[in-house]
C-alpha cells in the first residue's frame, strides 16, 4: 500500500505546475501598484485582501501618493491604479465604480469656535480660512476637500498650502486652518488636537478605482472586476 502512494507528489508537482501555467496564461500572476492619498481605510483594505485571496499568485501593493498630486504617479506609469475621490476628470484616466462613499466632515483645531460643535452646516464654511491644497492636483478635485465658494456662492478664504495629508493635520492643528475630510478618514486618523465635525447641506465624498487608459492587463482587469463586485455588495 505504501509503495502504492509513491506517485502522489509527483502528481501535485504537476498539478502545481498546470495551475502556475494556467495562472500565467490568463495574466492573474504578478504584482499590481495601487496608489492612495492619506490612508486607506475598511472598504479599500478589504478589496485588497479579497484580491489575494482569489488570486493567491497575485499580489496588490499600496503606494501612497501625496495630496498635491494624486493623479501624477499613475499619468507617469509609476503606479498601475489608484484609489481616488471623485471627480476624475482626466481624459486619460478611466473610473470603475464608487467603492465608497462617506459623508464629509470638517477637520478644525479643538481651539476652533467650532470644535465643540455637533454638525455645521455648509454655508457656514464662509466664517473658516481652509488650507489650501497645493498643484498640480485638478481644480476641481481640490474643490471638494478645500472649496473656495459654499453652494450658497459665499467666498471661503485660503491660508497657507500643504502638500500631503500629514502638513494639513498639521497646519489645523495649529489653528492655522481647516480642510473636509470623509468621515471614514475621520475615524482612522484621530488625533488629541484636532476636531472633526459633521458637515450639513453637502455632497458625500465618493471613492472609486482609476486606471490610465490603454493600459490594461489581464491582471488589472481582475483587480477592476473585484473592485465592482466589492461596490455591488457595498450598494
Amino acid at each position: 500500500m505504501l509503495a502504492g502512494r509513491s506517485p502522489a507528489p509527483a502528481r501535485a508537482g504537476t498539478t502545481d505546475a498546470v495551475d502556475r501555467a494556467r495562472a500565467r496564461a490568463r495574466g492573474i500572476e504578478g504584482i499590481l501598484r495601487i496608489g492612495f492619498v492619506g490612508t486607506p481605510y475598511g472598504t479599500l483594505l478589504d478589496l485588497v485582501g479579497d484580491f489575494r485571496t482569489g488570486h493567491p499568485r497575485a499580489r496588490a501593493d499600496l503606494v501612497e501618493t501625496p495630496l498635491s498630486d494624486p493623479f501624477g504617479p499613475l499619468l507617469r506609469g509609476e503606479i498601475d491604479a489608484a484609489f481616488v475621490t471623485l471627480p476624475v476628470v482626466d481624459p486619460a484616466l478611466r473610473t470603475g465604480p464608487v467603492i465608497a462613499a462617506d459623508p464629509l466632515v470638517l477637520g478644525v483645531s479643538t481651539r476652533h469656535a467650532f470644535a465643540a460643535r455637533e454638525h455645521v452646516g455648509a454655508e457656514e464654511l464662509a466664517e473658516c480660512t481652509f488650507v489650501d491644497i497645493g498643484g498640480p492636483a485638478p481644480a476641481r478635485w481640490r474643490e471638494l476637500q478645500s472649496p473656495t465658494t459654499t453652494p450658497g456662492g459665499r467666498p471661503i478664504a485660503h491660508g497657507p498650502s500643504a502638500g500631503t495629508l500629514q502638513e494639513v493635520l498639521s497646519l489645523i492643528a495649529a489653528d492655522l486652518g481647516v480642510l473636509l475630510f470623509c468621515a471614514q478618514f475621520a475615524g482612522y486618523n484621530g488625533r488629541p488636537d484636532v476636531a472633526f465635525v459633521p458637515v450639513t447641506g453637502l455632497a458625500e465624498s465618493a471613492v472609486t478605482l482609476t486606471w490610465r487608459a490603454g493600459h490594461e492587463t489581464n491582471l488589472l482587469r481582475s483587480f477592476v472586476a473585484a473592485s465592482t463586485r466589492l461596490s455591488v455588495r457595498a450598494a
